[in-house]
């Protein structure tokens, strides 16, 4: 009996080692951490929140409980943005848009969430945008307004899986810069086609928008023309 005991504990103690060190690191961005920066200055753990893929930063003006904040437009619960964020990951996972292999630098590290308008005068504001942080990992910054339903973070996550596709496969010359310049036509249909796919009630563009898919130099057709990619999913999957 006192063999089984040890054998169980033995085998608890490596599983427990195991996933451990399967867990992702929580990466702060260089420029937070570079304390000349507004951001650097103000950065503390008790202003972040993680889940099982995501880091979330956040900044002084709203505290270390924003879920308290009197303003309700910067009010935001980082854990149910996070829980959010997850079941995001989770179809991304299932549509095949992360990469699952042992070299990729997303399995090192959690994706980087940075909240907008929380650092107070002369911080950062904004409403959202997305892409990587130091050619290590996918990020996006964001406004707690936008944070709350899932269709603005789910546009933003995509644009950090395409930055993921250039760290992951850098040309030196470009590092995590997309391979063309004019990518980013197709970057902002291609981020509201995976919204769209996860959150259906999103889509508001009519169906003459994909005629012009990366021919026209107008929002509309950058960021609403993805009808032509429903359309390779019904006809291909």
């Amino acid at each position: 009996m006192t063999f089984t005991l040890l054998s169980t504990t033995f085998l608890l103690l490596i599983a427990t080692v195991l996933n451990v060190s399967a867990q992702k690191r929580a990466y702060v961005p260089a420029y937070i951490r570079d304390t000349t920066t507004v951001e650097g200055r103000q950065f503390t753990w008790s202003k972040t929140a993680q889940s099982k893929n995501f880091l979330m930063i956040w900044g002084d003006s709203v505290g270390t409980n924003p879920s308290k904040f009197p303003n309700p437009d910067l009010r935001f619960n980082p854990m149910q943005v996070l829980d959010t964020m997850e079941v995001i990951y989770k179809r991304c996972m299932e549509m095949g848009m992360i990469n699952t292999s042992p070299e990729s630098k997303a399995n090192l590290y959690k994706y980087v969430i940075v909240m907008y308008n929380t650092y107070g005068k002369g911080g950062p504001e904004g409403w959202a945008n997305g892409w990587a942080v130091d050619d290590s990992i996918g990020a996006f910054w964001v406004h707690p307004g936008a944070t709350r339903d899932g269709g603005v973070i789910a546009h933003e996550f995509t644009h950090s899986l395409q930055a993921m596709f250039h760290i992951d496969n850098q040309n030196p010359q470009r590092g995590n810069k997309a391979i063309y310049d004019n990518d980013g036509l197709f970057y902002e249909t291609h981020a509201n086609f995976v919204r769209n796919a996860i959150y259906p009630q999103a889509v508001s563009s009519d169906i003459d928008a994909h005629h012009y898919l990366m021919l026209e130099p107008d929002w509309k057709f950058n960021y609403e023309g993805y009808h032509f990619l429903f359309h390779i999913i019904q006809q291909r999957g």
